[in-house]
């Protein structure tokens, strides 16, 4: 597998959320293939294995279309995560590694 595997995943989780109005536990499943994808990268250290902008693209249209209560919170502590130290502009989704414990349950 590699990171389209994972962004037709996350697509369909979404679409899946959207459509059927079932949301609980669609924010964790789509931060755990997050995850997974990371140790695949982690693993084989080849380009097409690692997170990309479309992948946190990806994730933050599982977490807007989920209807779970912490789904904002959740996006926006992502979204700290990746805004540099003092800075206004987001770096390269590519370059950040999400530690379990930035994202609130």
């Amino acid at each position: 597998p590699n990171a389209a595997h994972f962004h037709a995943v996350l697509d369909a989780t979404a679409e899946r959320a959207a459509a059927d109005g079932r949301g609980a536990g669609t924010c964790d499943a789509a931060l755990s293939l997050l995850d997974d994808l990371w140790e695949l990268y982690d693993a084989c250290g080849e380009d097409d294995a690692r997170p990309t902008a479309r992948t946190y693209n990806s994730l933050m249209n599982v977490l807007a279309k989920s209807g779970e209560q912490k789904a904002a919170e959740r996006a926006e502590a992502i979204l700290a995560h990746m805004a540099p130290q003092g800075g206004a502009a987001l770096p390269s989704p590519d370059t950040v590694r999400m530690p379990p414990d930035v994202v609130p349950d």
